[in-house]
């Protein structure tokens, strides 16, 4: 753990208070500090991912990603085309 911080300016040390769920330490600057502990995101396991991405057993993703991606590239040549109208002006 890191119990001891320094910078430029800046300077922090944990004090014996610190546990796993809180966080006390000594600073010397005037500004506003917090801190805390990151706890880490779930795994993904990927071989069941794979294994199960059938069109039959998840038909609502894949069709939200279809129609998604049918807007997009509908606005993709609506915008190209107005560019191109837009150049034509000028």
């Amino acid at each position: 753990m890191l119990r001891n911080y320094m910078d430029a300016s800046v300077y922090f040390q944990a004090t014996d208070k610190t546990t796993r769920k809180k966080l006390d330490c000594k600073c010397t600057h005037t500004t506003t500090f917090s801190g805390g502990f990151v706890v880490q995101p779930n795994t993904i396991d990927f071989g069941y991912v794979f294994a199960n991405m059938d069109f039959m057993s998840n038909p609502t993703l894949y069709i939200t990603i279809i129609f998604v991606g049918v807007v997009y590239l509908l606005a993709v040549v609506w915008a190209r085309r107005k560019d191109i109208k837009d150049l034509e002006k000028v």
